[in-house]
């Protein structure tokens, strides 16, 4: 009951993902195989590269398509197997006594609005990026707390009037089994330095193999849905 809560609670409250052009969610959800499959079907669907029977019981995926939970977001199409453990020094899936299934637990989902909504900006534009930590504790209360601060600035061009382009990051982290963290990177305008404040803001803690692979991720679909839709109408600064 309280792990609905909490992400109903965290899809409608505490992204506002409608606020901005585009928003970006990463991180571990945790969220696993439908406990109906088997792991020996999904052992069998992992060998044979059956992905779409894996995906058809995945919980996110469920969670969407019930429209309990980010029914507002997109997802890129998956094309590649789960995370799974093995059993030390084997090639034999896990064997302990957790034995954790095979799941897609890291994820990158993504809203877009129509930024010809945004009224166009003739001046230019500084602006304060701040990232706020938003926690989950054991009575289900969100508190939030400030925990920096980078400067951007957009210089117009000469012949153009800018056209601002607003994105939110927001990444995850479970902590335990009622506590997540999110990383949440205010509104800021577009770069071309856009990978490096990606990195400033995950510079700061312990940071695992497979967050630099989400990094990467997130920078390409930013590339795709943002740089090439403004390319040719503004040029950059960084402060």
């Amino acid at each position: 009951m309280m792990r609905e809560s909490f992400f109903d609670k965290l899809s409608q409250s505490s992204i506002p993902a409608n606020k901005h052009n585009y928003c970006f969610l990463m991180g571990d959800l945790n969220l696993g195989m439908w406990m109906e499959i088997q792991r020996k079907d999904i052992e069998r669907s992992l060998l044979c590269g059956k992905l779409e029977k894996l995906l058809s019981f995945d919980q996110l995926n469920m969670e969407r398509y019930w429209r309990r939970s980010f029914d507002e977001f997109e997802e890129m199409r998956i094309t590649w197997g789960p995370s799974y453990r093995f059993s030390v020094g084997s090639h034999v899936f896990d064997t302990s006594h957790k034995m954790q299934l095979p799941a897609y637990y890291d994820i990158v989902l993504f809203h877009r609005n129509d930024p010809t909504q945004v009224p166009t900006l003739k001046n230019q534009l500084p602006l304060i990026q701040q990232s706020l930590i938003l926690s989950l504790n054991q009575s289900n209360r969100l508190g939030t707390a400030v925990q920096s601060t980078v400067s951007f600035a957009i210089k117009q061009s000469s012949s153009r009037q800018i056209i601002p382009t607003t994105v939110k990051f927001v990444y995850m982290k479970e902590v335990n089994p009622d506590k997540y963290i999110l990383s949440a990177a205010g509104e800021f305008h577009v770069t071309s330095s856009l990978s490096a404040h990606l990195h400033l803001l995950h510079q700061k803690g312990q940071r695992r193999k497979r967050e630099f692979k989400i990094l990467d991720y997130v920078t390409t679909l930013v590339q795709h849905f943002i740089v090439l839709q403004i390319n040719n109408q503004i040029t950059y600064n960084q402060l």
